[in-house]
């Protein structure tokens, strides 16, 4: 999950080339303003002033938020308003993407740690906390919560290691993946491209035999035609692109650890918001596995990094003091054929009308 914003208006927020880390969302009935709409003329100075004169704001639990310190109160009536308070003692600054003048950003003259967001005009809200960065946007009904992390390594070009995964959509007959696949394409980034090819490799809806198949089999003529395309693909890369795709899983699995710690130490597993941030968790470690079974050679390095890492999310879910389940396509498709990975135990068959 990441903003949906261009890539200019990426840059234009100062998260042009962040990685993505801890996703919360938290959802309302309804963000549209009752009662409290605010016109271009109306200050929201003005409106914040009215909003507590009328009512009270309500602290809400979001783990991306609180793994920066990061309070977050919505105002019953006006939830596309959102209050946002960072810890005092760091250094602290806000920022937001509106389409005009009106920022949709006021931030407390008595509390520069403090501000308020009218998530109806500003497209996005980038709160800075010394050196880490929150983002903040609506979705539907849903405020969204995502962690950015300055990007630590150097990657080559998308050009050098795009693949024509539309190419291969064509004979695809499985419409869920076709869809799942160019939601990831839609995304101007590296990292998500090479899922996309990944995903579509690895969650063919045929037989298990046919998913099993390898860069061996391939170049022994006995995998199918649809896993041919992506892993004779992946076979003729060049040695860098390999090194590429190498370096963002390590830096995936990095933050992938990272976000496991912020669940494990922040949020209720009862609520929803807690519950979609580990969906979103299971969904990127598979992510990562998508591209290792992709990858031709042996890694032995980024081979200890996964089992670390695995170990670490076994211990996180075994850990939960009540079984968590909650319904998904994707990781039910993947527990189906490797129903040893840790990421799919919460994993249960969505209802046909889902």
């Amino acid at each position: 999950m990441k903003p949906p914003l261009n890539d200019d208006e990426l840059r234009r927020l100062g998260v042009g080339d962040y990685k993505w880390s801890t996703f919360s969302r938290v959802t309302v009935a309804d963000t549209t303003p009752r009662g409290y709409a605010r016109s271009p003329a109306t200050s929201l100075a003005i409106m914040i002033e009215k909003l507590f004169t009328d009512q009270t704001a309500a602290e809400i639990d979001a783990p991306a938020a609180a793994s920066l310190g990061v309070h977050v109160k919505l105002f019953e009536r006006a939830p596309h308003i959102v209050m946002l308070s960072a810890p005092t003692e760091l250094p602290v600054s806000f920022e937001s993407l509106s389409q005009d003048s009106d920022t949709g950003l006021y931030i407390d003259p008595d509390d520069p740690a403090t501000a308020y967001a009218d998530l109806q005009v500003a497209r996005a809200v980038r709160v800075a906390v010394a050196e880490d960065t929150l983002v903040v946007w609506i979705d539907g009904n849903s405020i969204c919560f995502q962690v950015a992390v300055a990007d630590r390594v150097q990657v080559d070009p998308l050009a050098e290691v795009d693949a024509p995964v539309e190419e291969w959509l064509r004979d695809c007959s499985d419409q869920w993946l076709a869809a799942q696949v160019r939601e990831r394409l839609a995304v101007a980034d590296p990292w998500e491209h090479i899922v996309a090819a990944g995903l579509y490799a690895r969650l063919l809806e045929t037989s298990p035999e046919r998913r099993a198949g390898d860069a061996e089999s391939v170049l022994a003529g006995s995998a199918p035609a649809e896993i041919m395309r992506p892993l004779m693909w992946a076979h003729n890369l060049e040695r860098e692109q390999i090194d590429t795709l190498r370096r963002l899983a390590r830096a995936e699995i990095e933050l992938i650890s990272q976000d496991i710690e912020a669940l494990a130490e922040h949020g209720d597993l009862f609520k929803s918001v807690w519950r979609d941030s580990l969906l979103d968790l299971c969904h990127r470690r598979d992510d990562v596995e998508c591209v290792w079974r992709l990858l031709p050679g042996d890694d032995d390095t980024l081979a200890v990094d996964l089992a670390e890492l695995d170990e670490q999310g076994e211990r996180f879910i075994i850990a939960s003091p009540v079984r968590i389940e909650i319904p998904d396509e994707r990781l039910w498709r993947v527990r189906l054929s490797d129903p040893e990975a840790w990421w799919t135990w919460i994993a249960i068959q969505p209802d046909a009308d889902d």
